[in-house]
Formats: structure tokens, C-alpha cells, sequence
């Protein structure tokens, strides 16, 4: 029989790991948003300025990007518990004014977040009475966040929505809140922040956060994400960070090659199913869960995802019809590491009529019992798949004859 069996392609087993950890990147771009633009020359890229409307030209408010790889995130993410957001304390002479701070999450990715030319940014501060005291301009930037009647932005379909993160930020190099204090600010996971914080970053798009003055008078002045210089609490000065709690489904693929006597030079021209069941065992050969592979008859493609006990070092295994059970790895080896796994190509043998998974006299015994007979395609002792019983069928038997499948 071995003369006969030739390639099938792909076998495809996904399992499916789960899997919750803290990922923190500092941002990768920042500006500070004034009356004229983005603030120019190097200060307005290593400091991150928040200042009330009384600060006149002064006026501004942060808006901070960060790219998807940046987070390092392995895995596409299907849930987050937490996002952080942290912003590192730079004392300026001119930051003498306490005060609230609010976080707002803005979707306009079409808007440049290019520092120069000022003049050409769509980001400008807004003097406008309905825009006071965040400045941001209204009719420019769009914002994802919970729905807030009483908020004067909108999201895309025009619903108002607020902010999604609010601090009180104190002045001063010294106690209580020491230059290089680091503020952490736990942003308000609404459905529509986490939605957008997924899609965007399974889709490798980055994410924009904007912090704004709750009050016309309050200066704050952060490290920007270019500072190198020194944290007086130690260490270096870092820029807007996000901590994202995300919890990841890592999906393990089985790849090899399964024929059935029906790919390449062929032996079995019958119909085969669209779907095989499946049996995943652990190291010892115990089945800890079952499923159903997708079957291509044409490639030979065969395909099914592991449920969620597929946790450990795991052999998937299946028998069809009259063929052997095929077990990979088989029972006598280590059992393969949960993650992606190729086992090349397995050809499990024919005969086995009265499917007890070892092809003897007993199988002979039906096939002779049955010759000459018609019968539905790839049934009875129609090992061959032409839909009869004859000699053909028996060659096939003989060739096999005497093997048992795997456990």
C-alpha cells in the first residue's frame, strides 16, 4: 500500500491560550497643543505642558501617541481590566498654580501629529467659551469616551461623551509632591475606551490621549517623551506611560500532511467528509478534550481548534472510517509542548472493515463475505472508494494486512 500513498497538504489544530499581563510603554510622541499650534523647539517635545486660559499665549493643553508595537503586546487582545496612565512631575518656575487635571481619549488619527510647521497643525488651543477651560477646539477634535450629556464633545456619531480620567496636580519642587513625582491615573474603561483601545491595537493603529485644565488657572508641566535628563527621585525622567492590564489569546497551530489515499497519486477516489472528529490527549494518552477538524478532500487540508483545556503538553489523534487511528506523537514518544507543533506527514492505512483499529482475517472475512457487491462510496469493505467490492479491495488489504493504528 505504502507504494501508493503520496502527499495531502496542510493539518491545522489551534489551541488556544489565555493569558493576562501588564504591558507599559512610554508614548511615542507628545505635544504641547498652545493658542499658535504645537509649541516649537525642543521643549515642546521633551516637556509635556498643561496650562489654564489665563496663561493667554501660554494656554495649552497635552496630546500623546502611542504606536501598537511600542507595548510589545504578544497575542491578540480580547479583554482589558485596567489602564494606567502615568505622567512623570517636571517643576517649572513658571508652575504655580494647582489644580485639577482631566485625561480624554481622541480618535482624529487623520489630524498630524507633526510638531512643525505650527502654523499647519489642526491642533490649536481654543479661546472659544464653549471650548473653556480644556481648549480643545470642539469642531476639530473627536473624542471616544463614556456618554456625558453635559459634555460639549462628541464622538463620531455626534453623541456627547466626557472624559475618561481626572488627577489634582499640585505645584512645586518639595513636599507633598516632590519634582519627579510620578501621578497615576486610572482611566474609566468604559465599553466604547476599551473597544477602541482593542481594535486599534490588534490592528497595530495607535492610540491618542489628550490631558486638559479643569480649571482657567492651573499650570501643570510633565517630563515629554524626548527628556533624558535626570529624576531627582532617581533614574531618568520618562514621558506619558501607559499601563494596559490586557488579557491575550495566543492561538498554537499543528501543522503536517495527512493522506487518506486521496491526494497526489491516488488509491481512494470516494467522497470523504467535511468534518473529522478529534481527540486531544495529554502526555500520558488520556483524552482531556474533543473537537471537530474541517476535512478539504481535494487538499487534504484538515483543520480544528483546541478548547480551552488543551493547556499541557498535548497528541492529537483521530481515526476515520476504515483507516488506522493516527496519533501524533505517537503514544511512545514525549508528547508535543503546547505552542506550535509540526508533525510532517502522516498516511494512516486502510482495512480495518470492522473498525477495531488492526487490520486482520477478521476484516478479510467481511471483505469476502461482501465481494462482488455495490455499496455506497468509501463503505462496507470499499477500501478503494469506486463504490464496489472487488479484487481491488483486497489488494488493499493485503498490503495492510497485519498492522494495528495507534492507541
Amino acid at each position: 500500500m505504502n507504494r501508493k500513498i503520496a502527499l495531502i497538504t496542510l493539518l491545522a489544530v489551534s489551541a488556544s491560550i489565555v493569558q493576562a499581563t501588564v504591558y507599559s510603554a512610554e508614548c511615542t510622541n507628545n505635544l504641547t497643543i498652545q493658542p499658535a499650534g504645537p509649541r516649537q523647539g525642543p521643549n515642546g517635545l521633551s516637556g509635556f505642558n498643561v496650562e489654564g486660559v489665563v496663561n493667554v499665549s501660554f494656554a495649552s493643553y497635552g496630546i500623546a501617541e502611542w504606536t501598537a508595537s511600542s507595548f510589545g503586546i504578544s497575542g491578540p487582545i480580547s479583554d482589558i481590566t485596567s489602564i494606567n496612565l502615568k505622567l512623570q512631575k517636571w517643576h517649572a518656575a513658571f508652575s504655580t498654580v494647582s489644580g485639577n487635571l482631566s485625561v480624554w481619549m481622541t480618535n482624529g488619527y487623520d489630524l498630524s501629529m507633526a510638531q512643525s510647521p505650527a502654523a499647519s497643525s489642526p491642533y490649536k488651543f481654543s479661546f472659544d467659551a464653549t471650548d473653556l477651560p480644556w481648549g480643545m477646539d470642539r469642531t476639530v477634535v473627536k473624542m471616544v469616551g463614556p456618554f456625558d450629556p453635559a459634555s460639549v464633545y462628541t464622538n463620531d456619531a455626534n453623541v456627547t461623551v466626557g472624559k475618561i480620567g481626572l488627577f489634582y496636580f499640585t505645584v512645586g519642587a518639595g513636599a507633598p509632591e516632590p519634582d519627579g513625582t510620578t501621578y497615576t491615573v486610572p482611566l474609566t474603561l468604559d465599553p466604547a475606551v476599551k473597544a477602541e483601545f482593542i481594535s486599534r491595537l490588534n490592528a497595530g493603529l495607535p492610540v491618542r490621549l489628550i490631558v486638559a485644565c479643569e480649571t482657567v488657572d492651573v499650570v501643570g508641566v510633565f517630563a515629554g517623551y524626548t527628556h533624558t535628563g535626570a529624576n531627582p527621585l532617581g533614574g531618568t525622567r520618562t514621558g506619558p506611560t501607559l499601563d494596559i492590564d490586557v488579557t491575550t489569546s495566543t492561538t498554537n497551530t499543528v501543522t503536517g500532511i495527512v493522506d487518506f489515499g486521496n491526494v497526489g497519486p491516488t488509491y481512494n477516489t470516494g467522497p470523504f467528509p467535511g468534518t473529522i472528529p478529534v481527540s486531544f490527549r495529554d502526555a500520558a494518552n488520556a483524552e482531556i478534550a474533543t473537537g471537530t477538524a474541517s476535512y478539504d478532500a481535494i487538499t487534504g487540508a484538515f483543520s480544528a481548534v483546541a478548547p480551552p483545556a488543551v493547556n499541557v503538553p498535548y497528541r492529537v489523534s483521530f481515526k476515520l472510517g476504515f483507516w488506522l487511528q493516527k496519533t501524533m506523537p505517537n503514544p511512545a514518544d514525549p508528547a508535543a509542548p503546547v505552542g506550535n507543533y509540526n508533525f510532517g506527514t502522516v498516511a494512516p492505512l486502510v482495512g480495518d472493515a470492522d473498525d477495531d483499529n488492526e487490520i486482520t482475517n477478521g476484516d478479510y472475512a467481511l471483505w469476502a463475505a461482501s465481494n462482488g457487491s455495490s455499496v455506497a462510496a468509501n463503505t462496507d469493505c470499499d477500501f478503494d472508494g469506486d463504490g464496489e467490492i472487488t479484487n481491488s479491495d483486497y489488494a488493499l488489504w493485503a498490503s495492510t494486512n497485519g498492522n494495528s493504528g495507534d492507541n
